[in-house]
C-alpha cells in the first residue's frame, strides 16, 4: 500500500508526533523533483548545464482523506514546528514516502503549510507541500 509518514519532535520533546498518510486524493505520485537544475545554450550555441551541486531535491504536494483526528494531529505537528522555526531552531521533520519505486527516508520542512476541507462530521480533505532539505 502506498503511504507516507511525517514525524516531528520539536524543542519541547513532550511534542512528538509520528503520523501515517494512505488515503491520497488522486492517483498521481506527490513526489516529484524540484527541477533546480536547467539545460541550455550559450552564445556560441555550446551546451550549458546549470544547477547546484549534488542530485534535485524532492518536493510533494500531498492531498489526502483523513479522519478528524488525524487533521487534528497533523495541525499540531504544523504549529509545533512552526513555532520551533520562528524561534530560530533547525526544524525539520523526518519523512519515509513509500508512494513508487524504492522507499524515500528524507528531511523535510513545510513549504505550503496545511488547508483543511470539510468534508463530513468523521473527514477532512488536508493538503499541503513539503520540500526536501
Amino acid at each position: 500500500m502506498a503511504s507516507i509518514a511525517i514525524a516531528y519532535t520539536g524543542g519541547n520533546p513532550s511534542n512528538s508526533y509520528n503520523i501515517v498518510f494512505d488515503e491520497f486524493l488522486s492517483d498521481e505520485i506527490p513526489r516529484t523533483y524540484d527541477g533546480s537544475a536547467s539545460f541550455g545554450r550559450t552564445a556560441s550555441g555550446a551546451t550549458s548545464l546549470d544547477s547546484r551541486a549534488g542530485r534535485q531535491k524532492f518536493i510533494w504536494g500531498i492531498s489526502i482523506l483523513v479522519p478528524s483526528a488525524t487533521a487534528e494531529s497533523l495541525d499540531d505537528l504544523f504549529q509545533a514546528w512552526d513555532y520551533d522555526r520562528a524561534q530560530g531552531l533547525a526544524a525539520a521533520c523526518g519523512l519515509i514516502d513509500q508512494t513508487f519505486g524504492s522507499s524515500v527516508s528524507t528531511n523535510v520542512v513545510f513549504s505550503s503549510p496545511p488547508s483543511y476541507r470539510y468534508t463530513s462530521c468523521t473527514h477532512y480533505e488536508v493538503s499541503f507541500g513539503l520540500t526536501e532539505v
